[in-house]
């Protein structure tokens, strides 16, 4: 029984946020009238290779990253991202963070499924 909490604990502590469900929403909710399709500064997020060949991601660094710099500044500031009065949530700004240190992966390298079952000991 031990043995197989410990798998369960295991495995579900090993976490990678996935691009394609929680990053490119954000983009998708938040970036579309500028950066969706018609590259508004030279930067499109309309999928995850147009965002990387538009090196604004290092890879494994969220602070060395454009991208990151610029959803953090102050809507006051020149630059910021979105502009105007529309922000992200903080919780959207921490993903997108997560995801990018965690090495910006494009596609889950592999998908695993556990079945336990703990009724029998």
């Amino acid at each position: 029984m031990i043995a197989k909490i410990f798998l369960m604990v295991l495995f579900t502590t090993v976490y990678a946020v996935d691009y394609s469900t929680e990053i490119q929403p954000i983009f998708d909710n938040n970036c579309g009238n500028c950066h969706l399709g018609n590259s508004s500064g030279g930067l499109n997020l309309s999928s995850y290779d147009d965002l990387m060949e538009g090196n604004v991601v290092v890879p494994g660094d969220h602070a060395a990253s454009e991208l990151y710099a610029r959803i953090i500044l102050d809507n006051s500031v020149s630059g910021n991202m979105p502009p105007q009065a529309a922000e992200l949530d903080q919780s959207e700004i921490d993903l997108i963070a997560a995801w990018i240190d965690e090495g910006a992966i494009g596609q889950p390298l592999m998908t695993v499924t556990f079945n336990v079952d703990m009724s029998q000991e």
